[in-house]
């Protein structure tokens, strides 16, 4: 539904609006997100672990991922007492031109506010804007997790047809990825080809940074001599 609500909100449609509203209730169509503010997780639902933890446990958590994230002072104050912090915070970033920064992101810019985001950040209100920028990246981290299976699907068809000598049976598989708008690369066949007979070990040593394989391997060989000076 929140895929669909930006959809409509791309084409102008007025289904846009019906679906904020389902998903975000009558502050939706003001431009506000309330939905994070109920402590029961997205529509209203504890679907994750952390829905259930409560606010105490989410105020030691976050306090910790501050800190490894090297976050400001001011997003720690936010953590600890919204009601001073949301306002300190967004007088810190709108005297920098507005730009809304992520202390997850490594205090990355995530988009630049309006006076009327700036004013409902600052009494603690998510702006629509922040939300739907949210909702897009989920739904799209989504998309290219399901197109990742559907290529390794076909992928691991064709090299199983590869081997087996059937080339009728690698061009029909290749034609029905066509006709779903699954693309196969070239590069993802010759990997596919490639690993298909490589150990599990090997296939992890080439994914690591190059300035860690040497390490790496003298890991595995050190793994392998042990096996062998295990074995009866």
């Amino acid at each position: 539904m929140k895929g669909a609500a930006i959809d409509a909100l791309a084409k102008g449609e007025l289904e846009g609006g019906i679906a904020t509203f389902l998903t975000r209730g009558v502050p939706g169509l003001a431009g506000v997100d309330m939905t994070g503010r109920v402590g029961m997780g997205d529509k209203f639902l504890p679907l994750q672990v952390r829905d259930w933890k409560g606010p105490w446990s989410s105020t030691v958590s976050n306090a910790v991922r501050y800190g490894a994230e090297g976050a400001r002072l001011v997003d720690h104050l936010r953590n600890v007492s919204p009601g001073v912090g949301n306002p300190l915070k967004t007088l810190e970033e709108w005297a920098n031109g507005g730009v809304q920064r992520s202390p997850w992101k490594r205090n990355r810019p995530e988009y630049t506010m309006t006076g009327g985001e700036a004013a409902m950040k600052a009494i603690g209100a998510r702006p629509m804007r922040e939300a739907r920028l949210q909702d897009l990246r989920d739904i799209e981290r989504r998309e290219v997790e399901r197109r990742r299976r559907e290529v390794r699907r076909y992928v691991d068809r064709i090299v199983e047809a590869e081997r087996a000598g059937d080339r009728a049976e690698v061009r029909r598989i290749q034609a029905e990825a066509r006709a779903a708008g699954v693309p196969l690369s070239r590069a993802s066949l010759r990997r596919a080809f490639r690993d298909i007979e490589t150990p599990r070990a090997d296939r992890e040593l080439r994914q690591l940074p190059r300035d860690m394989r040497g390490e790496g391997l003298r890991r595995r060989d050190a793994i392998e001599r042990a096996a062998v000076g295990d074995s009866p």
